[in-house]
């Protein structure tokens, strides 16, 4: 384990340096195929590429487990699970930027709350969650900086996450290059994908709360324009456009040519989980998991719109495939 991981390792010790275990653990059934792995009394999935690297085997953080990629790119990249605790604090805002600071390096710090992206929404069992992330580091390489707070009323789960960052370029190497990257990014994949798998203690039903937030118009802008609109009655519609600069027959003009194409079908939602059918091109994955959340701003007290997150669960033949389809905007 690199000096990064330990130093992750060591912040999640510090969080729960304050709090008390909880002794009960959550047993529902995987909702992924995915390996299960137990970090105390909580419980998630080891996504393909991904390996444990540590487990805390005693003390008030037993059961804390990091887990890293198999191969790990260069400035090292971790996540690290903690088990429920009891939560002293009473502000999730305040307890992911203390674990955000932590995770900094040190001509970095502190994080404010200006330097930071603050996402909240709720799972698909019903827990409400918050998560944060930010970029610290220097001109060489700056590391993506991730912490979930997970609120299940008088417990929380805090999972931290870094890695380096694929925006950055390596300005001292012979030739620029792009430093590879981990976590990089709010919306990454590994990250939020981690997070559809927890299974915490005393939610271990799903919540028909997700399904309630999806009904409505969601869409997503660019050369590719895409929308849903999904009703309370299980049916849901789609349109898709695509549009093409084409030159005219007019000298010095060009024509813009627009491809549309839309479809209806039917739909259902179990906890985080769509499946979707229809008697032509469905839009968009099948099954999928998506996620509903919208930026915090506490020095505001205000909100942002809606944003909905979508990964493709792939197809039964490639179980393991996972991606991102895009992010859309809540209609107005």
């Amino acid at each position: 384990m690199d000096r990064y991981s330990r130093c992750l390792r060591l912040v999640s010790l510090l969080i729960v340096s304050l709090i008390s275990p909880i002794g009960f653990a959550a047993d529902s059934p995987a909702q992924v195929i995915w390996p299960d792995v137990h970090a105390g009394n909580v419980v998630f999935s080891l996504m393909p590429g991904w390996k444990v690297a540590d487990v805390q085997k005693s003390g008030q953080a037993s059961g804390m487990t990091t887990i890293v990629p198999e191969k790990e790119p260069p400035g090292g990249c971790a996540m690290v699970i903690t088990p429920a605790f009891i939560d002293d604090m009473g502000d999730d805002v305040k307890l992911a930027l203390k674990a955000a600071r932590e995770l900094a390096p040190p001509p970095y710090r502190p994080f404010g709350t200006g330097e930071v992206s603050l996402l909240e929404g709720t799972s698909g069992k019903g827990w409400h969650f918050l998560d944060l992330y930010g970029l610290a580091g220097d001109p060489r390489q700056k590391r993506a900086t991730h912490v979930l707070v997970a609120n299940l009323g008088k417990l929380r789960v805090v999972v931290t996450g870094f890695g380096s960052s694929s925006i950055e370029t390596n300005l001292y190497a012979a030739a620029p290059e792009p430093i590879p990257s981990c976590l990089a990014g709010q919306n990454n994949l590994m990250w939020v994908a981690l997070q559809h798998t927890l299974r915490l203690p005393g939610f271990e039903a799903d919540s028909p709360e997700l399904g309630r937030q999806l009904v409505g118009e969601w869409s997503r802008g660019g050369k590719y324009s895409f929308s849903y609109t999904f009703g309370a009655n299980g049916e849901y519609a789609w349109g898709a456009a695509h549009g093409m600069l084409l030159k005219s027959l007019h000298p010095g003009q060009v024509e813009e040519h627009m491809t549309t194409i839309a479809n209806e079908g039917k739909y259902e939602v179990h906890g985080d989980r769509w499946t979707k059918s229809c008697p032509g091109p469905c839009g968009g994955p099948a099954s999928a998991m998506f996620s509903i959340v919208r930026q915090v701003n506490p020095k505001a007290s205000g909100y942002g719109t809606w944003t909905l997150r979508v990964i493709d669960l792939g197809s039964q033949a490639i179980p393991h495939r996972v991606y991102f389809t895009d992010d859309y905007s809540r209609g107005r």
